[in-house]
């Protein structure tokens, strides 16, 4: 019955217990409160039929579904949540150990673009270069475009390791032609030299307008300092922003979030249908649901095994069922009747 549907991939970090949390209880946690208190939020919720509507079931089959503690056909209870965590985090129930998951750096670190890029390329159109010519890189040409698209931005930012680097690969340069020079060797200087104190001023003064119009500057809960010179200002904020950065992350795939929907007739027809008969309509779109999930798994769900890289390739193996759960949802964004 499902008329269309899609499929998004949910990721490792910050976001993922907000967005299970949303699945499974119909609330976005309080991002400002601790873990604990959030997953309460969830649980109080899908445990208590006043509280919300939504009501949600298990899906599954197999091995994987019996591992995880997944009950398919049953619908969730307020002490459910926390197995549904589990499987998203990767903990095994039994041993209580999670699986090991990639970290990053920290992509939301980032610093105003704008007053950075100015001085590169005034710098450059100062000594008749080429901006995009100075790095051949490619990692660095990278960075550098990065920058370039956010500098075009209203009040755009970039991640500060992108700024950071090519910044330092120009005092690298001439840290080496400087060596170079000491040791008798002719060599040609660089053709730029970017001043990070004037990085650093220009920064400082950007945020300082921006506090100045209304607009309050804060970093890792600290407001900025504005007693501080431009130059002593940015420099503050770099290394916030720097700060902030070295802090891990968990990246990679969790899981998958697949959404199906109902044709618009059908939606229309269960809201208009006698009351009585909503379990019948709910339970439909609950099958539906299933049937199509268990069609998708049982032609893509799989796994690898042995090693990837040094000329070797996992081989792929085929998956012992799947763990999911199905919540379902009565209306669009715009509060029209739409089953999915």
């Amino acid at each position: 019955m499902a008329r269309s549907g899609h499929c998004e991939m949910l990721a490792h970090g910050a976001e993922l217990g907000a967005r299970v949390g949303y699945r499974l209880g119909g609330v976005t946690p309080d991002r400002s409160a601790s873990v604990t208190a959030q997953e309460a939020q969830v649980d109080y919720r899908l445990g208590t039929e006043s509280v919300d509507s939504r009501q949600v079931w298990f899906l599954g089959s197999g091995v994987t579904a019996t591992h995880l503690g997944y009950r398919p056909g049953e619908r969730l209870t307020a002490a459910d949540g926390r197995i549904v965590r589990d499987a998203m985090y990767g903990i095994d129930r039994a041993t209580g150990e999670r699986i090991r998951v990639r970290t990053e750096r920290n992509r939301q670190a980032r610093i105003a673009a704008a007053p950075y890029f100015s001085v590169f390329r005034e710098a450059c159109d100062s000594a008749g270069v080429e901006l995009r010519a100075l790095w051949s890189g490619r990692n660095l040409a990278a960075q550098l475009r990065s920058v370039e698209r956010a500098a075009a931005r209203r009040n755009g930012t970039v991640v500060i390791r992108s700024a950071e680097a090519l910044l330092r690969s120009n005092e690298h340069a001439w840290e080496l032609h400087r060596i170079w020079l000491e040791q008798g060797r002719d060599v040609p200087a660089p053709p730029v030299r970017f001043d990070r104190r004037e990085v650093m001023r220009r920064l400082g003064a950007h945020h300082r307008a921006l506090h100045d119009a209304g607009e309050p500057q804060e970093f890792n809960g600290t407001v900025l300092d504005v007693t501080l010179g431009d130059e002593d200002l940015g420099r503050w904020v770099w290394q916030h922003v720097t700060a902030e950065s070295a802090r891990m992350s968990a990246t990679g795939n969790a899981g998958y979030e697949m959404t199906l929907t109902c044709p618009k007739s059908f939606s229309v027809a269960a809201f208009i249908a006698d009351p009585a008969t909503r379990d019948a309509w709910l339970a439909c779109v609950r099958d539906a649901a299933r049937e199509a999930t268990d069609e998708l798994m049982a032609k893509v769900a799989h796994g690898r095994t042995g090693h990837e890289g040094d000329g070797q390739k996992a081989l792929p193996i085929r998956g012992l069922g799947y763990g999911a759960t199905v919540s379902i949802e009565s209306y669009s964004r715009e509060l029209d009747p739409h089953l999915h």
